[in-house]
C-alpha cells in the first residue's frame, strides 16, 4: 500500500503542483489523494468479508464450546485496515502535499 501510495503521487506529481499553484490548501490534495484508496481498501475489505465469516464460522465449530461470531472482532478488523491504509497512504500524500509546486512545474 505503502508504495502504491508513492507511485500514485509521483504520477500526479504536476497536478498536485497546478493544484498547489492555484491555491489548493495541503489539506485538500490529502483528502484528493486519500478518496481514491478508501475506496479500494473498502472495496477488498467487503470483497474479503464473506471468506472470511465462512473460514471463522468453520473453525469456530470444531470447538467443543461454542462461541458465538458477532460483529465486534469484524469492526475492529476494519478499523485496523482502514487506519494502516491512511497512514500509508496519508503519510505520502502529505508529503506530496507539502512539496513546491515550482518543483513539480519547472520543466513544462
Amino acid at each position: 500500500m505503502f508504495g502504491l501510495a508513492a507511485y500514485a503521487a509521483g504520477r500526479r506529481t504536476k497536478e498536485i503542483g497546478i493544484r498547489k499553484a492555484v491555491g489548493a490548501s495541503a489539506e485538500s490534495i490529502v483528502v484528493l489523494l486519500s478518496k481514491d484508496f478508501t475506496k479500494l481498501i473498502a472495496l477488498g475489505y467487503l470483497a474479503a468479508l464473506p471468506a472470511v465469516l465462512w473460514l471463522m464460522t468453520r473453525w469456530l465449530q470444531g470447538f467443543a464450546y461454542r462461541a458465538s461470531l458477532g460483529p465486534w472482532p469484524f469492526l475492529a478488523a476494519a478499523l485496523a485496515v482502514f487506519a494502516a491504509g491512511w497512514a500509508a497512504v496519508g503519510f505520502q500524500s502529505l508529503r506530496a502535499a507539502r512539496a513546491n509546486p515550482a518543483d513539480a512545474l519547472r520543466y513544462e
